[in-house]
């Protein structure tokens, strides 16, 4: 990537996303030149990007990766046409031709069924009638009169007996076999010709359905065990379940362009496990006399515009069609998993952005049948106090509170004033629930409130690296409750701690591409934490490590440095973490918070590189910076335009006045708004 390069792809990629090309131009090079993160380009520079979002900067930086791969496409191309040319010259005037067109493709998938007849191939049967010689059979064939007989021609091409200079491989036995070496260097030629290919493509696109049936494997299988008079193992409960739940796709039929993605998803997914067998019904197809009036329109004899268009149907039926239905099929794969990952992005990111329940102490609780339930009280501050396992009576539809159980769930509340239950959603859920409601009736505990909690990944979580680290000595179920409490708490803090693909928030997640998933759910827990911002002195190393510029090794480094140390005064001080340089401060500092800095600015979102043009602000307007913060209708106050310069511009200085309006305001909402459970 170069400078070169950036200003070759912007006028494609702004073209494409309907932006202005300075801006997409400026993206590029603060992004892959500069090493500018998206949370910092969307926040801090503003003014170099035109004010994109977040979501204009990620679609530029996936534009590129098509653009770019779409250049390099018609780079490689040209550069083995060019080379064709100087080892056949012959063909000088017909592939200048094509090169022109490459020139002017629009997308890559016309630049590949350009290049298509000229690609290397396997040695086909096309490629062994032409070793032979019978390229010149059809070059003759399509020039012949229109009133002479063709057999004879096939006949000139029979290898005299009395030839020995051609080997056994290329000899020519008959006029049958002439022929049949012809038919296949057509067949082969119209189904590597870009305009039919096209033509095919299009009836596709218009009027093809995608049909599905059972394999008669599973159709057997079904059979064998819905008949059975013995009672089904737990294995053969699995097989049967396991088709069974594709029974909607068993006589399936759909027009392939209405087609939503998670049924493309579950058909595909049907036919890897063997249950579904899945095809196309096309009507319409270009016939053999379209195609040979596309690309014989010249050829007059009678005998061989009937040969042609014979085989123009087989080349259709036995090439075009199989060829066309694989790169649709891929096409849809591709596009399925684009909106699979999408729903992922938006479910994660709306999980991540639940409202955090400020200052309070949370009674986490995994619910469990045999191995009982797990109650972890964690402090304020998220500091696991306490924990007790208790086996509630579920037997009684009215949930009576065991006393025993009762007397250890309430002496913790008491001890530590809970203000707030949170029940893992998982098995037993409802049952534990409705024990839990049941204890604050019966002992007034009204004014604790107890919520339902998402605990997808929590069992993750509790046996993870970060969890033995963080709890050595705690079973994994209790870790998994201390994990439900602090997601009440903190729901982003904690579930940075768990890999985004198991927080289970799709459908489909194991059949999407694995590294397009993790790379757009990486996207968006960085975007939801620098949005948030986080606490320097608090933050742990997995929330620190999503921060903008901020490594795990050097997120390491911070909080070695609190503990020899002491909590960061200021955010110079990060100055003297190893590791920590002038680039790195750049793109971290001002997603950074210190709540107890002297400097109202440092647990602000103003970067500290404007600390110097909030400094003139005041000084002009004789102001003082902790008398202001929080006044309302300051922008109106202030004569903004003294302070564009050409760092700071208008975006920035307004970014300023709203934070010094609520410095450190946490963009999620107030978490006592959350719905609660009675």
């Amino acid at each position: 990537m170069n400078t070169k390069l950036i200003s070759q792809y912007s006028p494609a990629i702004a073209q494409a996303l309907s932006l202005d090309p300075t801006s997409v131009f400026s993206v590029l090079d603060l992004f892959y030149l500069q090493d500018c993160s998206v949370p910092f380009l969307a926040r801090y520079r503003k003014e170099r990007t035109g004010s994109l979002d977040e979501v204009q900067i990620r679609s530029i930086i996936d534009k590129y990766d098509e653009v770019s791969l779409y250049y390099e496409t018609q780079k490689r191309y040209t550069s083995a046409l060019n080379q064709l040319i100087e080892n056949k010259p012959e063909l000088k005037a017909t592939i200048k031709s094509v090169i022109e067109k490459l020139l002017k493709a629009s997308d890559k998938k016309t630049l590949d069924d350009l290049y298509r007849p000229y690609k290397p191939k396997r040695r086909s049967l096309g490629a062994r009638a032409i070793e032979k010689g019978l390229d010149k059979l059809v070059t003759e064939l399509i020039q012949l009169p229109v009133d002479v007989d063709i057999e004879p021609v096939f006949e000139k091409y029979i290898t005299p007996t009395e030839d020995t200079s051609v080997d056994a491989a290329n000899r020519v036995n008959s006029s049958a076999v002439a022929k049949a070496g012809a038919t296949d260097i057509v067949r082969e030629s119209i189904s590597d010709q870009a305009i039919i290919r096209s033509m095919v493509r299009q009836k596709y696109d218009q009027l093809a359905f995608l049909i599905t049936s059972q394999t008669p494997s599973s159709k057997e299988m079904i059979e064998e065990l819905t008949e059975s008079k013995n009672e089904l193992s737990k294995k053969q409960k699995s097989q049967l379940h396991k088709v069974q739940k594709f029974k909607d796709y068993f006589e399936y039929k759909e027009k392939l362009n209405r087609i939503a993605s998670h049924r493309f998803m579950a058909v595909r997914r049907g036919e890897q496990e063997k249950v579904l067998k899945v095809g196309f019904e096309v009507d319409q197809l270009p016939s053999g006399g379209e195609i040979v009036q596309t690309l014989y329109a010249d050829v007059k004899n009678t005998s061989v515009l009937e040969w042609l268009r014979f085989v123009s149907d087989e080349a259709v039926s036995r090439y075009l069609s199989p060829s066309i239905e694989n790169e649709i099929l891929a096409e849809m794969k591709v596009r399925a998993e684009l909106d699979a990952i999408q729903v992922f992005e938006k479910n994660i990111g709306n999980l991540l952005m639940l409202p955090p329940l400020t200052a309070s102490v949370v009674m986490g609780v995994d619910p469990g049948y045999r191995s009982g339930t797990k109650c972890a009280v964690v402090s304020q501050t998220g500091e696991l106090k306490e924990y007790v396992t208790i086996h509630p009576n579920f037997k009684n539809e009215a949930a009576e509170v065991n006393k025993k159980d009762g007397e250890s769930v309430l002496a913790l509340i008491k001890k530590y004033k809970v203000s707030c239950v949170g029940v893992g959603n998982g098995t037993a859920s409802r049952e534990v629930s409705k024990w839990f409601s049941s204890l604050r009736k019966d002992h007034d505990l009204k004014s604790i409130k107890q919520v339902i909690v998402n605990e997808a990944g929590a069992s993750v979580y509790s046996t993870s690296d970060v969890a033995r680290q963080e709890f050595p000595d705690l079973d994994p179920t209790i870790r998994s409750a201390v994990s439900i409490a602090r997601r009440l708490q903190d729901p982003l803090a904690e579930l940075v701690k768990v890999e985004p693909r198991s927080l289970g928030v799709g459908q489909y997640q194991h059949d999407v591409n694995a590294s397009k998933l993790s790379k757009k759910l990486t996207d968006v827990v960085e975007s939801c934490v620098n949005k948030v911002g986080v606490n320097l002195n608090t933050a742990s190393k997995s929330l620190l490590s999503y921060v903008s510029g901020i490594k795990a090794s050097v997120a390491t480094q911070i909080i070695q440095h609190r503990r020899d140390n002491g909590p960061f005064e200021s955010r110079a001080e990060l100055v003297k973490i190893k590791g920590f340089g002038p680039k790195a401060f750049e793109q971290a500092a001002g997603f950074l918070r210190i709540p107890s800095s002297k400097n109202v600015l440092d647990h602000s979102g103003v970067h500290p590189e404007s600390y110097g043009v909030v400094e003139s602000i005041l000084k002009d307007n004789q102001l003082v910076l902790n008398e202001i913060v929080g006044r309302k209708n300051l922008v109106g106050e202030v004569a903004l335009e003294k302070y564009v310069d050409a760092k700071v511009g208008m975006p920035t200085l307004l970014d300023i006045l709203v934070e010094l309006e609520k410095p450190g305001r946490d963009p999620r909402l107030d978490g006592s708004k959350m719905t609660i459970s009675e």
